[in-house]
C-alpha cells in the first residue's frame, strides 16, 4: 500500500535507494522496475542513457549486475544525503554511492542526483545523474553508453 511507505522527501528517497539496492543484490528485476517512470533518462558526464521500454530498463539493469560481478561486489552503499519537494509530486535529491564487497570499497564515493516523481500515488525515480569519476569509468559504461553524435555536429 502507498501508505505503508514513508512520507518526508528524504525518507522517501532513502526508501527507493534501498528498494532498488536490494532488487540489485537479489536479481529481482521487477521489483527494481516498480522504482522507475518510463520513459527514464541516465545521465554521465561521459553520456546518456534514454529508455523507453521495460527491455531498456532491463539492459541497463543486466549491464550493472555484470559490472557488479566482475567488481566482485556484493551491494552498493547509498545514503540520502539531501531531499526537498518541489511541488506537491515532484523530490529533488542527491545521494552518495559506493560499491562494497562485504566491508572492502570497491567503487569509491560518487555523488547522484535525482528527480522523484509521485505517479498514480507512488514515488518514483523519473531522472538520474551520476558524477563517476573518469578512473571509475566501468560504471560510466554499465549506467549510460558513450554519447552519440548529434546530427549536424562537427568535431
Amino acid at each position: 500500500m502507498a501508505s505503508d511507505r514513508p512520507s518526508s522527501p528524504r525518507a522517501v528517497h532513502q526508501d527507493l535507494l534501498d528498494r532498488t539496492g536490494q532488487a540489485y543484490r537479489d536479481n529481482d528485476f521487477d521489483a527494481f522496475a516498480a522504482c522507475f517512470l518510463l520513459p527514464q533518462h541516465v545521465a554521465t558526464h561521459d553520456g546518456s542513457r534514454h529508455m523507453q521500454t521495460r527491455d531498456d530498463l532491463l539492459a541497463m539493469f543486466t549491464s550493472m549486475r555484470a559490472f557488479f560481478a566482475e567488481k566482485g561486489a556484493t551491494h552498493l552503499d547509498r545514503r540520502s544525503q539531501a531531499a526537498d519537494h518541489d511541488g506537491p509530486d515532484t523530490i529533488r535529491a542527491t545521494h552518495e554511492s559506493r560499491l562494497m564487497a562485504g566491508d572492502r570499497v570497491v567503487q569509491t564515493a560518487y555523488p547522484a542526483y535525482s528527480i522523484l516523481k509521485r505517479h498514480e500515488g507512488v514515488w518514483k525515480v523519473a531522472f538520474s545523474q551520476y558524477v563517476v569519476d573518469t578512473d571509475q569509468s566501468g560504471a560510466l559504461g554499465a549506467l549510460a553508453p558513450a554519447p552519440a553524435p548529434i546530427s549536424g555536429e562537427s568535431e
